[in-house]
């Protein structure tokens, strides 16, 4: 992610894989990394103690044709959301996901327009600001239906996601939780980056970690290829360096 070499996550996995890997996305973002959310399981078709094909999925908004290139563009743009039931629709200013927004330096008010409609119940639909609930969505229809429309003041660089979730198993859905979260709409306030020194540092601790292990390990196939990985490592080490930095200004 730090040396920028994939455009996606899959965030959206059965067995509880959203809702772990969605706090590490959100870390991403907080550091100001634009990484689309993606959906897919890995399901042996012929075990029958396998997912469901298509129980965890993402859409990508491609306009009015259905085309390859298309898709290709709405996940690199982020035009995303990921579910394994209910549906989304988010807008910010008018913004889908992937959208970025520009506000005064000072900050302003956004419009936030939202909806979610989903055959089985939900417990919970949420706005999330850098991670955070800042808007409970009513429900209406048994937890069937969702709608918001209404003007928030943000006073900080950020981005805004729609999450509709449930704390348990849901039948007929494949995983112990309904779960679906937009992609995000970014947005700034003046020049200042989204940027998070917790967040950073939490990815720091991470490659620490993983050098370590890296370092140990018995089955590299030459000293040249280990110290290029370590190398790779210590640069993407750099590169959070100067997020947390830049939180702190």
């Amino acid at each position: 992610m730090a040396l920028g070499s994939f455009d996606y996550l899959e965030v959206m996995t059965s067995a509880t894989g959203a809702k772990f890997t969605s706090e590490v996305w959100h870390r991403a973002l907080n550091c100001g990394f634009k990484v689309t959310a993606s959906g897919g399981e890995d399901s042996i078709s012929n075990l029958h103690r396998t997912p469901v094909v298509g129980a965890a999925r993402v859409y990508a908004h491609l306009g009015d044709k259905l085309d390859w290139g298309r898709w290709v563009d709405a996940i690199r743009e982020g035009r995303t959301f990921i579910t394994n039931g209910p549906l989304l629709d988010f807008k910010v200013n008018g913004e889908m996901p992937g959208g970025e927004i520009r506000l005064a330096s000072a900050g302003g008010s956004v419009e936030l327009s939202a909806l979610m409609e989903t055959a089985f119940a939900v417990e919970r639909v949420e706005v999330l600001f850098n991670g955070k609930v800042v808007e409970t969505v009513p429900l209406s229809e048994g937890g069937r239906l969702a709608r918001l429309a209404k003007r928030i003041n943000l006073a900080e660089s950020g981005w805004l996601t729609l999450r509709a979730v449930t704390d348990r198993p849901v039948f007929p859905i494949d995983d112990t939780h309904l779960f679906a979260e937009t992609g995000p709409v970014f947005v700034y306030c003046g020049d200042k980056p989204i940027r998070s020194k917790a967040d950073a540092e939490y990815f720091i601790k991470w490659i620490d970690d993983i050098t370590v292990m890296a370092r140990e390990d018995p089955g590299w196939r030459s000293d040249r290829e280990r110290e290029h990985v370590l190398g790779q490592f210590a640069e993407a080490r750099k590169v959070f360096e100067q997020r947390a930095a830049e939180a702190g200004r």
